[in-house]
């Protein structure tokens, strides 16, 4: 036995809603994304300074477990005559202990060897909104042709 779905099952809207829904996801994700991407950018341009190593734990994957999953490290560091400490969480610990801070907050810092990635969430804009697009554009079409055979069929 075979199953099959056509058109006339449907009567757009469902494709109508799906579209909408994924374009609504697409653009606020892309706006969110284009947001965090200017942040991640300015994040780049941070000057960097060495801090050092106040305390280090490993973190193990499980109670029994003797695999390091990561580490985190108490770090402090020096600006302006201010002194500051920060915590963090790294797979491994680098030789020398670099810091990129916030010029406008230095209390706002990461670690140099480990800049966060900034465009995962954009792109899933992207593609929600590039699929989001033609399922609009489709149930849109469904609509009127439906429209168009019910004027037809009606006496």
């Amino acid at each position: 036995m075979a199953f099959k779905i056509t058109l006339k099952d449907y009567d757009g809207k469902q494709f109508l809603a799906a579209g909408i829904i994924l374009l609504a996801i697409g653009i606020f994700s892309a706006i969110f994304g284009f947001a965090q991407i200017n942040n991640f950018n300015e994040m780049k341009q941070w000057p960097v300074i060495k801090a050092e190593i106040t305390q280090t734990y490993e973190n193990y994957s499980d109670e029994n477990s003797k695999h390091i999953e990561d580490y985190t490290i108490h770090v402090s560091y020096s600006v302006d005559g201010g002194s500051f400490a920060r915590v963090f969480t790294t797979k491994q610990i680098p030789a020398q202990i670099e810091v990129a801070y916030s010029p406008s907050n230095p209390s706002e810092a990461y670690l140099a060897s480990d800049m966060p990635e900034s465009d995962d969430f954009y792109w899933l804009g992207v593609i929600a909104g590039i699929i989001g697009i033609p399922v609009f554009i489709f149930a849109f079409e469904v609509e009127k042709t439906q429209k168009r055979k019910k004027k037809h069929n009606s006496p």
